[in-house]
């Protein structure tokens, strides 16, 4: 495991990365965000998340613990106008979550939908970040 501090630094190089200022935000949004930090902050800490900036990129791993098959990680790609477009106006806020991330990371909203327990869970708070960019 790694300390807090270094949680929070590998956090922070996400939101600083896409300068998220979370004091900005109105109150209902910024509870939201405030608690997807926390619980991200302790997906990094037991290894479930990892956060580098590699040659000036931002790198996003999510170590899957409770995998099925080959699949032992997910890679986030940087979000653009394609996974922006992923999510369509009729759709629910979940469903809008799922294909956000789904394109992000080059998978099918069902295999997104198919993540059980902690990983589902690491996979929603970051989702719920990107959603706010």
């Amino acid at each position: 495991m790694i300390s807090k501090k270094v949680a929070e630094d590998q956090l922070e190089i996400f939101f600083e990365s896409y300068e998220i200022e979370v004091e900005s935000m109105p109150d209902v949004v910024r509870n939201v965000i405030e608690t997807c930090q926390n619980k991200l902050i302790t997906a990094i800490i037991k290894g479930r998340l990892e956060i580098t900036k590699e040659d000036g990129n931002l790198r996003i791993k999510q170590n899957l613990h409770e995998h099925s098959g080959d699949a032992t990680e997910i890679i986030y790609g940087k979000l653009n106008g394609s996974a922006k477009a992923s999510m369509k106006d009729n759709m629910s806020n979940n469903e809008k979550l799922y294909a956000l991330m789904g394109s992000l990371s080059g998978l099918t909203v069902n295999a997104i939908k198919k993540l059980e327990g902690l990983d589902h869970s690491t996979m929603e708070n970051l989702g719920l970040v990107f959603l706010q960019i």
